[in-house]
């Protein structure tokens, strides 16, 4: 006769795939928040992208981050953010026709601010907004320093927030 296996108790402690000393050495800020179980928490993650990153640790000013932010809802404005979910339901409102005037005018505008950029600001603007990479590493993949990859971000920031008038 075989023994019937028990369940696997879950732990109230599990957070999800990386403990929260291992997010925040990868540079999260995690923040532990009650929910409505009596003591029982819940681990959030404050930084989700590397120009959260780079703000959270004041290497960004906040001009600099909401001018990156504005760039970055223009990128998905424009439809290029990767799909990650497919949508199999009826379509509710609008038609197909005003969401691509809606992408093409957003493209038509984020060219011409990349284009106002540069070649160089819009290149670590696209590697670090748009693609979420460190700027260390555009730096070094354009055979730079690494610490001039932040440099070089901060400066296309500075263009951008002056070009919104941010």
């Amino acid at each position: 006769m075989s023994k019937a296996r028990k369940p696997a108790a879950t732990s109230e402690s599990d957070f999800g795939a990386l403990p929260i000393a291992a997010r925040q050495a990868k540079g999260d800020a995690v923040s532990l928040e009650e929910t409505m179980r009596a003591g029982v928490k819940r681990a959030r993650v404050e930084t989700q992208t590397m120009l959260d990153r780079y703000h959270r640790r004041g290497f960004l000013t906040s001009r600099q981050y909401d001018a990156g932010q504005r760039l970055h809802g223009l990128w998905y404005a424009a439809g290029r953010s990767p799909t990650v979910i497919g949508g199999y339901g009826i379509k509710v409102s609008g038609s197909s026709q005003d969401i691509g005037e809606r992408h093409a005018a957003a493209w038509r505008d984020l060219n011409k601010v990349l284009r106002d950029a540069g070649k160089v600001a819009a290149s670590v603007l696209a590697h670090v907004v748009f693609h979420d990479f460190s700027a260390g590493d555009w730096s070094v993949m354009r055979g730079m320093k690494k610490r001039q990859g932040i440099t070089e971000l901060r400066l296309a920031l500075d263009s951008l927030a002056r070009y919104w008038r941010i």
